[in-house]
């Protein structure tokens, strides 16, 4: 892929304009129902897409409006968590002041304690992104912390699992499947490929641009999406254009913008010179 934020430069932006950049997608909608809807029924669910559709993003936005108390498994290698971090984790969360105990019947009574307290003050949601790389025994375990009970109430905490692939499909894991709310994400439509478009780089696309973005699969993931803008940015570039056509849209970009790319900076901005030009002849009249 071109250097993005080069790219980016080279057309006269002066910060990423893909950062921070969120659209209300019927994607993101669905999963913000459904997170209400377990979070009120202190059930499990598990979102579900590739990689760059926007799933951490749209569980983020769907919390954010929610009276909770959020717990997340921060470990980077989710292979390795354990029932034990996620004991810790809940109890450095809730009662931070307080010590974890470590003789394991003790603490998972410490834990049954915190939790029922906590969850007269609000629901408790444990996030764990990156959820289809958890052991079997991770989810089995996970099942029977959400078994404790507290003063005659059950199910004290919810759990959101957050991965590309349904964790729950793993072999042995039938009782955590029949227990877990599965939400697959699709992706964007062709109106928000176009919505995304002009909010972040929409200036310099045609609309012929846009609708041809529209059109391919790729396009409806966040990621190959920002990956396909600046393929063709590349290419129009290479061609020396002000804006980005459809014929500059596409899986790859050209070979001259291949070369252009690989020939540094120096070239990239000879390519644009008949751009700023005009640029420079509109502004004078």
């Amino acid at each position: 892929m071109s250097n993005k934020l080069e790219i980016l430069s080279l057309y006269g932006f002066r910060r990423d304009p893909f950062h921070g950049v969120e659209i209300e997608s019927a994607d993101a909608s669905r999963v913000k129902n459904l997170i209400s809807m377990a979070v009120s029924a202190h059930a499990q669910i598990s979102i579900v897409g590739e990689r760059g559709i926007g799933k951490t993003r749209a569980v983020n936005t769907a919390l954010r409006g929610l009276n909770i108390n959020p717990v997340r498994i921060l470990t980077p290698d989710k292979t390795r968590v354990t029932a034990a971090d996620i004991q810790e984790a809940l109890l450095i969360e809730l009662v931070p002041d307080e010590k974890v105990r470590q003789d394991r019947e003790i603490r998972i009574r410490q834990l049954r304690r915190v939790l029922g307290e906590a969850s007269k003050r609000g629901a408790v949601v444990v996030v764990i992104d990156e959820a289809h790389r958890l052991h079997g025994n991770t989810l089995r375990s996970l099942k029977n912390l959400r078994e404790l009970a507290w003063m005659g109430e059950t199910h004290l905490f919810t759990v959101v699992l957050i991965g590309q692939s349904d964790s729950t499909q793993k072999m042995g894991m039938s009782e955590v499947r029949l227990r877990t709310e599965v939400v697959q994400m699709h992706g964007l439509t062709a109106a928000e490929i176009g919505r995304y478009v002009m909010e972040t780089v929409g200036n310099v696309f045609t609309e012929d641009a846009i609708d041809a973005l529209a059109g391919i699969q790729d396009a409806r993931n966040y990621l190959d999406l920002q990956e396909l803008l600046v393929h063709a940015m590349a290419n129009a570039i290479a061609r020396g254009a002000e804006k980005v056509e459809a014929k500059d849209v596409g899986d790859r970009p050209n070979e001259r913008a291949e070369t252009i790319s690989k020939s540094g900076s120096g070239a990239k901005q000879n390519a644009l010179k008949s751009v700023m030009a005009r640029k420079r002849a509109v502004g004078a009249n």
